[in-house]
């Protein structure tokens, strides 16, 4: 059992089950008790979210993933809430969400830089929604009356209990900290609750089981890979992380690489990485950053992951 506090200052205790996984929440706003009861698919992502007041059912939303991703929500008695549309490539759908339909009106999403949805706006561009975080995540300024659960890192916000759900485990804005222990253990860092390294400006965690650079792009990088199209963007010039389709080299072009984007996508510049990473860790001694760099590989359609997870 954990204890800590809601988005609005109320205590709760949150329980779990012997796979480290959020099975309970619950906590007393002064007047009612409030118990939140979550489960899991076979995949270990929610499924199923149940909200009790004084032990009485007042909601229960269904998720319909595709994978990882959310594309319904049904209520209880399996009638669609709200659908969603998704762009594909991007790690955790970070900045991937495209719309939403909901009491058959559209809506369409707008990020920031760091891939956390800044603005909903309807098919007459009418700015309905608008969120200002801080860097971990909390949110400092919410405009608009459209209620909508997708915010921070593009990842299912609980209005009520302030949690965000990334997947793996669940994340706690306010303290930036998370709610689960590190699924893969000191892999991740000795730290277990810890939200990448504490460094929300140059890591982003897709499933909250493994945290990745926030690469800044510009126009050396553009040159670089003039040739290889970029599967997804940020107009501010950040990837997240930066998505490119691998395509064979000429022989000599391995020289006009950036050393950084070298090891970082190692696939762009060898043919064969499996034997060079070995000795890509050797050269890090014990800096994780450099670690990380060298477990980057290519892996599925357009997507970049941890090597580990393979």
């Amino acid at each position: 059992m954990i204890q800590g506090y809601t988005k609005d200052g109320y205590q709760f205790t949150a329980g779990y089950d012997a796979e480290n996984r959020l099975t309970t929440l619950n906590y007393n706003d002064g007047t009612q008790d409030h118990r939140v009861g979550y489960t899991y698919g076979a995949n270990s992502f929610v499924r199923v979210i149940k909200k009790y007041v004084d032990e009485v059912l007042t909601e229960e939303t269904r998720l319909v993933r595709d994978g990882y991703l959310i594309v319904q929500e049904r209520d209880g008695s399996n009638t669609a809430l709200r659908s969603y549309v998704w762009s594909s490539g991007a790690l955790g759908g970070i900045g991937a969400l495209t719309a939403m339909v909901q009491n058959n009106q559209v809506y369409y999403y707008l990020f920031d830089g760091r891939g956390n949805v800044a603005s909903v706006v309807d098919d007459s561009a009418n700015v309905v929604a608008g969120y200002v975080y801080d860097a971990f995540g909390e949110l400092r300024t919410v405009t608009g009356s459209l209620e909508q659960p997708f915010r921070f890192s593009t990842k299912y916000y609980d209005g009520g209990t302030g949690m965000v759900d990334f997947g793996y485990r669940f994340y706690v804005a306010e303290i930036g900290r998370w709610l689960n222990r590190d699924p893969i253990g000191v892999d991740g860092g000795i730290n277990l609750y810890g939200y990448v390294l504490s460094n929300p400006i140059n890591f982003v965690d897709p499933y909250g089981d493994y945290y990745v650079p926030i690469i800044k792009i510009g126009v050396i990088i553009y040159k670089i890979y003039r040739r290889k199209p970029i599967s997804f963007f940020f107009k501010l010039g950040l990837v997240v992380p930066i998505l490119l389709k691998p395509t064979e080299l000429n022989e000599g072009e391995e020289e006009n690489c950036l050393p950084l984007h070298c090891r970082m996508f190692p696939i762009l510049c060898e043919d064969d990485i499996d034997d060079k990473m070995d000795d890509c860790k050797k050269n890090c001694g014990n800096n994780v950053y450099c670690q990380m760099e060298c477990d980057i590989k290519w892996i599925d359609d357009n997507s970049w992951v941890d090597a580990d997870r393979l």
